[in-house]
């Protein structure tokens, strides 16, 4: 059976006629076509390609944590804070530099319970120097002591 004019025998009737093939050209060929056919006949560069799909990975990342991500939103302003309960008043007896925080916060505590530790050297060269000064008074008073007793003596002497 002869296939009709104009479809190639093996072709089915009512198909679109296939695309002609272009032959396979070296890459010296392509520099010697016409600019439109050149810009056609040229493979994409590697490296555009990995531009492109890196670009495109950034913005799948960027979507992605977009919808998965947490962003704390932080807001500065100046106001006055005020508890809606009850209020205690949180002070030390003596003030000083903290040297720890025992307590966590949300964390119950009893009564009694040592929530900061002070630290002590400024009270303790205080103290030490406090003692010195004591020491020194003492030595004073037995010696201005033994300077009345001295005077007495020679007062009750002297007739």
């Amino acid at each position: 059976m002869n296939a009709p004019a104009g479809i190639k025998p093996g072709a089915q009737p009512g198909a679109p006629p296939a695309a002609p093939r272009r032959p396979a050209r070296l890459p010296a060929d392509r520099e010697f076509l016409p600019a439109a056919l050149e810009i056609l006949e040229t493979p994409p560069s590697p490296a555009r390609i990995y531009l492109l799909l890196l670009i495109c990975s950034f913005v799948v990342v960027a979507v992605a944590w977009a919808f998965f991500g947490r962003i704390d939103i932080i807001a500065i302003a100046q106001g006055k804070i005020q508890s809606t309960g009850r209020v205690k008043l949180v002070q030390p007896v003596e003030t000083g530099k903290v040297r720890a925080v025992l307590a966590q916060n949300g964390k119950r505590v009893s009564e009694g319970e040592v929530l900061v530790e002070l630290d002590d050297r400024d009270l303790r060269a205080e103290e030490t120097a406090l003692a010195t000064g004591l020491a020194a008074l003492k030595g004073e008073m037995r010696r201005r002591s033994a300077s009345l007793a001295l005077a007495r003596a020679r007062s009750v002497d002297a007739p």
